[in-house]
């Protein structure tokens, strides 16, 4: 199956043993993916640093289409849109199709017998063992990288999700090479700029915790 870049960060997001999340940023992962989609399909462009729509018409995926609708509604910058709900439960939606098509396993339990929790653990595992592989050759530049992949690695790199495909240590050793392969790729740009913000604010507040 052919996913579009928010199904294969949604994807590389899950542990694919544990089904769990790996990032905290996953949202904002996840609405600049939708962006990114919509970007190459020439629906929405970045005029200054406001989003806005070029072409309204239907991409035949229902998230994008949405999304397009809802940017069409007000202006608002790119960053802005990343923080914000683009697409109402896309996510989740994301994850329920993956389920349908049995790429992930839907795995429930109970806490108490009271608090359900659900966990995506991978199926097979070849849907993300194609990404991963497709983007490991592409880093040591075994492969010319396609403007797709240098949008998604520009997400992943942005989004602090380079180890969801490579090692610590080849972390180590192509972060330099990833970051100037994507460097003119806005969306993963503006996603590192926006957990930046974040992580600033919180650090913010616990400094200010700690000395009143």
């Amino acid at each position: 199956m052919s996913l579009a870049l928010a199904g294969e960060i949604v994807l590389l997001c899950l542990d694919d043993h544990t089904g769990k999340c790996v990032s905290p940023y996953a949202n904002y992962a996840f609405n600049s993916a939708v962006i990114a989609d919509l970007m190459l399909r020439d629906r929405v462009a970045i005029d200054g640093h406001v989003l806005k729509v070029v072409d309204a018409s239907a991409t035949g995926n229902q998230i994008l289409d949405e999304a397009v609708k809802t940017i069409d509604t007000r202006k608002r910058r790119l960053c802005e849109w990343i923080s914000t709900c683009l697409v109402s439960h896309g996510r989740d939606r994301l994850v329920d199709q993956m389920v349908e098509l049995q790429i992930l396993e839907r795995v429930e339990h109970k806490t108490l017998g009271l608090f359900t929790h659900r966990r995506y653990p991978a199926r097979g595992g070849q849907a993300e063992a194609e990404i991963r592989n497709r983007l490991r050759a592409i880093v040591p530049g075994d492969v010319a990288a396609t403007r797709r992949d240098r949008v998604l690695l520009s997400l992943l790199c942005g989004g602090g999700l380079l180890k969801t495909f490579l090692t610590t240590e080849e972390c180590r050793t192509w972060k330099p090479h990833i970051v100037r392969l994507v460097e003119d790729e806005p969306v993963g740009t503006a996603l590192a700029h926006v957990i930046r913000a974040d992580e600033d604010t919180a650090a913010a507040a616990v400094m200010a915790a700690a000395i009143t």
